[in-house]
């Protein structure tokens, strides 16, 4: 997003998101299934010092910091956040809500000389999960395909020995932004759901390939049950990522405004995002039309035209800028 190239811009945008998100999560009405799961491998890892890590798809990254709220009786929890600007955000935005953050992300195929600082960061994750952290990481991110699981999640677990625990979540009704991914954003007061399952595990004998694609469609099968009980409906069968029906876009927020909570919630969550958009453009047009002091032209130092004054006579095909009262000549 161009916008974020701007410090203001990206500052305001930050503070603005961190408190609707913030504000959003109180309001939620939550469904949980497998929740035990989570407890044990929790309990476990406080106990024995060991490590974790969490997978969730790239489009319910806004919704994230709700499966993993830190605390003495979980371990402490840091995410995976790409080196992009729009990774800045995401960064800046959950530290707000309390998660840090280790910075980097894949080389990209097209363009392998350019470092987006994959190894220090794949270092990085592996010395604190091994320290007794957690780690929070999208397999498909950060560019997809959507919900296509890439092998840096089974080289973590391999690396650590760590527990993955796969993590599903949608809200309904909610918002859908015009992104790779689809990315969800969550309306106020709408019902949530969150699925767990695992913990897997990676041995060094197991084959990653087999492993990767058997992780990617249980953490799609959660996430289907996720919407299925968010929606109140049955939970549909487990389909692959490429046959999922279009997503609907980001305007759409389904049956809510059918309701009258439903209609507030989506008019609260409008209202925030056209005053994200009002601020994004009256800062980059300030500072589009800011001249440095040093640069400003000097203005011609002329009067104003007053009652009984006359404008200046021409001395020398040059009009004198100084106005004369009426009737009196300058000597």
């Amino acid at each position: 997003m161009k916008p974020l190239r701007s410090p203001i811009v990206l500052a305001i945008l930050t503070h603005v998101m961190a408190a609707y998100l913030a504000f959003t999560y109180r309001t939620l009405r939550w469904t949980r299934e497998g929740q035990e799961i989570a407890e044990d491998v929790w309990s476990d890892c406080v106990l024995s010092g060991s490590g974790a890590i969490l997978a969730l798809w790239h489009s319910r990254v806004p919704v994230g910091p709700t499966t993993w709220p830190q605390g003495p009786e979980r371990p402490e929890i840091r995410v995976l956040v790409s080196q992009s600007r729009d990774g800045e955000f995401i960064a800046r935005t959950i530290a707000k809500l309390g998660l840090p953050s280790i910075r980097g992300s894949s080389i990209k195929k097209t363009d392998t000389a350019k470092n987006k600082g994959g190894e220090q960061a794949f270092r990085d994750m592996v010395k604190w999960v091994k320290d007794g952290g957690a780690m929070a990481i999208t397999p498909d991110g950060p560019r997809g395909p959507v919900e296509v699981m890439q092998k840096g999640a089974v080289a973590l677990a391999r690396m650590t020995d760590a527990p993955v625990l796969l993590v599903g979540v949608a809200m309904h009704p909610c918002l859908r932004l015009k992104t790779w991914d689809s990315t969800i954003v969550p309306l106020p007061f709408a019902r949530a759901a969150m699925v767990w399952d695992g913990p897997v595990r990676a041995g060094r004998q197991d084959d990653p390939d087999a492993l990767t694609i058997d992780w990617g469609a249980r953490l799609s099968a959660v996430s289907r049950r996720a919407e299925a009980l968010a929606a109140n409906r049955p939970s549909p069968p487990l389909l692959p990522a490429s046959s999922l029906e279009p997503i609907s876009p980001w305007w759409d927020v389904g049956p809510c405004r059918t309701t009258i909570p439903g209609t507030i919630t989506a008019i609260m969550a409008m209202t925030m995002i056209m005053t994200m958009d009002i601020t994004m453009a009256m800062t980059t047009e300030a500072m589009a039309t800011a001249t440095p002091q040093g640069l400003r032209p000097r203005l011609c130092h002329r009067r104003r035209a007053q009652p009984g004054l006359r404008p200046g006579r021409v001395r020398g095909g040059l009009r004198d800028p100084v106005a004369q009262p009426a009737g009196r000549r300058r000597p």
